[in-house]
């Protein structure tokens, strides 16, 4: 279907600002749609996704790959004191999380602070630059994630920063970052208890299971030590789930999802207005919905021709998502009108300027969105996008 990769695009957009994992807010990450500076250039509407189980994203899901033209969002002086923040509700119970500098555009990480059980439980996480870190123009600050429950799974997000007031040194004497869950099957992490580092650094801070008492070693895992090198990153995301059967063999399923948006397909235009009709895809597991409510609806409209609109929703409920699609004539009622609304939930969207300009809220103010893309108007909370037919 013409709109298939649109409706994937916005589905994505909608449900990781409203119910999708965690993932590093500020600073501002590599392709965030948050960023106020970087109006232009590719987005990453899934940036709670995690990393590809076969490490083809590893590290940055790739974005580290071509920085040249990314203006740093931070500058940090060696010796003082930040914070990262972070939203989402899926935390999958917590976990352990590390924070990383590389000053070889991703080549390696140097652990500076690790969060050992509990994270991210907290939105907010402090953390300290070494007094003698050396100094660096775009130097990749990275967040990094396992998660206690759901699938084995590595999540990362990369943001560009300046270290300024530190060594002339080139790198830090600090443990490498832990990586684990992107080598195809091997290093595995163990569920249902947080992981706790090997080399976790000279600065630690406790939660979770060792809120109270601090571990006694590292979680044992077989494997990391022979994990194989990660195939070539790949331009394009990859978001890869990890399901298991009765007899605990792994089955991976893999979906592309684009960073831009490619031009539509012409088609021929229907002579007469199709019945509504619904298309019901087939179940899926996907670990993006590991902690949504028994069920949830979001209604992405799009204008199919000038006389239909296709309905988008999406269902949960305790064993299956399922995604359906009713096409109806369009009506009067699809006419643009702004709305206006407090931002007290994340999934909304606002319209403005008669429809020109949206807005998204990301539960606690308004993002703007500013123009919607060629031939896109908003209406009542939602994006209609005419396709164009010949």
């Amino acid at each position: 279907m013409l709109s298939s990769i649109l409706s994937c695009i916005l589905f994505l957009c909608v449900i990781d600002s409203a119910l999708g994992h965690v993932s590093m807010q500020k600073p501002y990450p590599l392709r965030s749609p948050h960023n106020p500076n970087e109006k232009s250039g590719p987005k990453d509407y899934d940036m709670s996704s995690p990393l590809a189980p076969n490490g083809s994203n590893y590290p940055c899901k790739g974005y580290n790959k071509d920085i040249s033209g990314v203006a740093s969002v931070e500058t940090y002086t060696a010796g003082q004191t930040y914070s990262i923040t972070l939203q989402g509700s899926a935390t999958h119970m917590g976990g352990s999380c590390q924070i990383s500098l590389s000053y070889d555009n991703g080549a390696t990480f140097k652990v500076i602070h690790s969060m050992i059980g509990g994270c991210p439980l907290k939105t907010s996480y402090d953390f300290t630059i070494p007094k003698d870190a050396p100094n660096g123009k775009k130097t990749i600050l990275a967040w990094t994630w396992f998660n206690k429950v759901g699938n084995r799974e590595m999540y990362m997000n990369c943001a560009v920063v300046d270290i300024v007031g530190g060594s002339d040194g080139k790198t830090l004497n600090t443990p490498e970052i832990f990586r684990a869950n992107t080598f195809a099957g091997t290093c595995i992490t163990p569920e249902g208890k947080d992981l706790v580092f090997e080399n976790p650094g000279d600065s630690v801070e406790y939660g979770g299971d060792y809120a109270t008492n601090k571990p006694s070693g590292p979680t044992p895992i077989t494997g990391c030590s022979n994990a194989p090198p990660p195939p070539p990153s790949q331009d394009q995301p990859t978001n890869t789930n990890i399901t298991t059967t009765q007899q605990g063999q792994p089955i991976t399923t893999e979906n592309t999802f684009p960073t831009t948006m490619p031009a539509p397909v012409p088609t021929t235009t229907p002579t007469t207005q199709p019945a509504p009709t619904t298309i019901e895809s087939q179940p899926t597991t996907q670990s993006t919905c590991d902690d949504l409510t028994t069920t949830i609806t979001q209604i992405v409209t799009q204008t199919i021709t000038q006389t239909q609109t296709e309905v988008v929703t999406i269902t949960k409920d305790s064993s299956e998502t399922k995604l359906s699609r009713t096409v109806r004539p369009t009506t009067t009622q699809d006419i643009v009108t702004p709305t206006s609304e407090p931002c007290n939930k994340e999934e909304a969207i606002q319209c403005y300027e008669n429809g020109k300009k949206w807005k998204f809220c990301d539960g606690t103010e308004w993002v703007d969105m500013g123009l919607c893309s060629k031939g896109q108007t908003c209406k009542d909370g939602k994006l209609v996008n005419p396709v164009n037919e010949d």
